[in-house]
Formats: C-alpha cells, sequence, structure tokens
C-alpha cells in the first residue's frame, strides 16, 4: 500500500479547512444548540446544555437521546455507548488514546494551553524522540511512523484544537468542478475509508455534526461514510466547497481560514438548488464573531453580506428570497471578492 505524508500539506494551508461540511444537525433544538457548542469548541457550554436533556423529560428521537447522552459521557471523560473505534495496532491506538485525552481536556477552553503542553509531551514519548522540541516536527514524525504501518493519518488544527483523522483505506476519483465564477478544476477526489479517528467535533457530537471533507494542494479529501457520493450535498457542499479551497490555495496563498470559508460558502449558495434551504438553516444555526472559528464566523459574514446585496433589512428571513436572486447575489459578492483581492495582488480580474 502506497502511503501519503498528507502532514507537510495540510499544515502549509491549515486544518481550518477541515469542515462540517454535512452537518446533519439533530432536529431538538437543544441538542442542536449542544452540537453547535462543540462545533465551537466551548465543551463546558455543550455538556451543560446535554446535561440538561439527560435530566429532563423533553420528547426525542432514540437516535438523538443515544446521541445526547453519547456526547455528555465524552466531553465528561467518562465510557461511552457506542464505543470509538480503534485499529488493532499498538502505536496507531497509542496514539489515538492520547488524542482523545488530550480533546477530552482541551474543548474546555480553561484548560487547553495546558492540555496542548501535555499532549506533545505524550507525543514526543509515543516517538521516542525526547530530542524534538518543535510541535511541526513531532506531529510529522507521529505520521512517518503511522504510514510506515500503513495507516493513513492526517494531523493539523481544526479550528482551536489539534485534530487526527486515521483511517485504513483510501481511493481516488477524478473529478471536473465548476465553480460559478467561471472557472473549472480536474481534481483528484480521495475517498476515506475504514475510520478509525473521525477528529474530534465528531467524536464529541457521537457522528453528528463534525469534519467530512477536507483540500490540500494535492487534492479533495471526503470520509466516504458520511456521503451519498449521486447527492446534490456530496456535489455542492464537498467538491464545490472544497474546490474553491483547492483553488484558492494557489490564488491567493496565505489567504486565513475565515476567508477561505466565506468565500467558499458563497460558492455553494451560488450553486445550490435542493438544498439551498438547509444550508441556510445551518449557516444561521451556528454563527459567531470568533475568527478562531473559522465556519462560524465565514457563516455570520456570508448571511450579513447576502443582506446587503439584496438590500435587506437584517432581520430578513433569506429563505423568502427568491432562490434565483439568492444565488446570484452569492455570485456576484465572490466575484466581487474576487476582483478586490485580485486588484490587490495586481491580477487582472475574474471577469463576471
Amino acid at each position: 500500500m502506497e502511503q501519503k505524508n498528507l502532514y507537510a500539506a495540510i499544515l502549509a494551508v491549515s486544518f481550518t479547512c477541515l469542515v462540517p461540511v454535512s452537518p446533519s444537525f439533530a432536529q431538538d433544538g437543544k441538542l442542536r444548540d449542544a452540537q453547535v457548542a462543540v462545533l465551537q469548541a466551548e465543551g463546558p457550554k455543550a455538556a451543560l446544555i446535554l446535561r440538561g436533556l439527560v435530566e429532563s423529560s423533553l420528547p426525542m428521537s432514540k437516535w438523538d437521546q443515544r446521541r445526547t447522552r453519547c456526547g455528555l459521557s465524552r466531553l465528561e471523560g467518562k465510557h461511552s455507548i457506542p464505543q470509538p473505534a480503534f485499529s488493532g495496532d499498538d502505536f496507531a491506538d497509542q496514539i489515538v488514546r492520547i488524542y482523545r485525552s488530550y480533546w477530552q481536556q482541551a474543548i474546555d477552553p480553561a484548560k487547553r494551553e495546558m492540555s496542548e503542553k501535555w499532549l506533545f509531551d505524550q507525543l514526543r514519548r509515543a516517538i521516542r524522540r525526547p530530542q524534538i522540541k518543535d510541535r511541526d516536527a513531532i506531529l510529522e514524525e507521529v505520521s512517518n511512523q503511522l504510514n510506515a504501518r500503513n495507516i493513513y493519518n492526517t494531523q493539523g488544527k481544526t479550528a482551536a484544537l489539534y485534530d487526527l483523522l486515521l483511517y485504513l483505506r483510501e481511493d481516488e476519483t477524478p473529478y471536473k468542478v465548476n465553480l460559478p465564477d467561471g472557472t473549472s478544476y480536474d481534481v483528484k477526489v480521495f475517498l476515506l475509508k475504514n475510520m478509525i479517528s473521525h477528529g474530534w467535533s465528531r467524536y464529541f457530537n457521537c457522528g453528528g455534526p463534525g469534519t467530512a471533507g477536507f483540500a490540500t494542494e494535492q487534492g479533495l479529501y471526503a470520509i466516504a461514510e458520511v456521503y451519498d457520493l449521486e447527492s446534490e450535498d456530496f456535489r455542492i457542499s464537498f467538491l464545490t466547497h472544497e474546490t474553491r479551497h483547492y483553488a484558492d490555495y494557489e490564488r491567493y496563498p496565505g489567504l486565513e481560514g475565515p476567508e477561505l470559508e466565506y468565500r467558499a460558502k458563497l460558492t455553494e449558495l451560488a450553486l445550490a438548488d435542493k438544498t439551498l434551504s438547509g444550508l441556510l438553516d445551518t449557516f444561521s444555526t451556528d454563527q459567531g464573531d470568533d475568527r478562531a472559528t473559522p465556519h462560524s464566523f465565514a457563516n455570520k459574514q456570508v448571511l450579513n453580506a447576502l443582506r446587503r446585496q439584496l438590500k435587506l433589512e437584517a432581520t430578513t428571513d433569506l429563505k423568502s428570497i427568491d432562490p434565483t436572486k439568492l444565488r446570484e447575489a452569492a455570485r456576484l459578492l465572490l466575484l466581487k471578492d474576487n476582483q478586490e483581492r485580485d486588484e490587490a495582488r495586481g491580477k487582472a480580474p475574474t471577469k463576471p
């Protein structure tokens, strides 16, 4: 099995592009609030909401009940059902246990700084390289040692926490993707299969919203079990969203996470049809002002920009707007952003 060392590629663009592109939020409002708190790395807030749900008699589906109890157990560092997966490889499972222990501390903002120090101390011991002090070098050596065991892995930061995807199989498929600014790209899509670690957000949300895909300069990566590959969700919220990132890494090197996400979310909205209403719901549910959580930050910026573009009141429900007008507004905002960035970099603007 040929292994790719994705660490170096992902390090260059950060894990802010690891996204909850297929959210599957709960129907229950309180559980949805807890899931959003997890995505924003606010563990104590999420735990408080989940604890209230467990102690209440509010009606929930069996699936939502299961997620509620599982999420609370993991946030509190207790035994959870279902139990998280392991690979059977001693070294790989050691790394997974280290990350999960770190996540249970780092999901609390008050413990985040100390937990990061603990994480890298533990990883250094696991790889038996006490002389390595640089964090990037430690992660790269972890990746190298996992690759040597034929175990695919990606590491880096997703929003506020260091993350780990661990999986046993990777299938490659070529796609041609057309973006709403008139550009098109031939991309490689790598489908991640036989997942052992889905990353911290999906870990705490127990299969709910969390990391589902990401992009590097080498191509696009999707967790296969999350998607119906024939669906609009896959075509729009994965392929076009991540291709926008893929293109922007080359076109606008150094672009930060909130701006990457702003552009990718406009791309989704400019092309979405059946999923348009759901995307607006998702963006509305998860808004924030902290650039450390790029998706929440970008959601708010996108919704505000659309209302300004359409000359709407700040409280207007965008789902009440004609979908054709909404898609065109998103496309024009993307073109405007292209033009401003191209002019700033001395490039010829993209034509509408």
